[in-house]
């Protein structure tokens, strides 16, 4: 998918046209009544760097990838609240996104999260 915006205004008082691209890929398992398993795939590419540049982590017209692996255990403890427990994983072609322990800057990032929902 691409997504395009006009004349996009930058804090350096410059405009742009902007274009980003991007897929994604859904897998579903319901292992039964009250658990289930999802593996999201994603890949982002930023060609002219502008969304790494509004964040902080690169210049005007660097190439920007970000690929994308997000794992999701879900448990519906009743029928109105599940739990969810994610994994994220991130690859980025450039330095300078995620920082180490030790204040260097690496291309790969991991988080997690715990979530609560109610369905009402």
């Amino acid at each position: 998918m691409q997504a395009s915006c006009k004349a996009v205004s930058f804090s350096d008082g410059s405009t742009h046209d902007v274009q980003w691209y991007g897929a994604a890929l859904y897998f579903n398992d319901q292992v039964d009544e009250k658990r289930r398993l999802s593996l999201r795939l994603e890949e982002f590419q930023d060609r002219d760097g502008y969304k790494a540049w509004l964040f902080g982590a690169g210049s005007l017209g660097t190439d920007y990838r970000d690929d994308e692996a997000t794992l999701t255990y879900a448990y519906a403890a009743t029928a109105k609240f599940e739990w969810r427990a994610e994994a994220r994983f991130d690859a980025i072609n450039r330095d300078g996104v995620f920082s180490k322990p030790d204040g260097s800057s690496t291309r790969t990032g991991t988080s997690l999260g715990l979530q609560g929902i109610f369905k009402f």
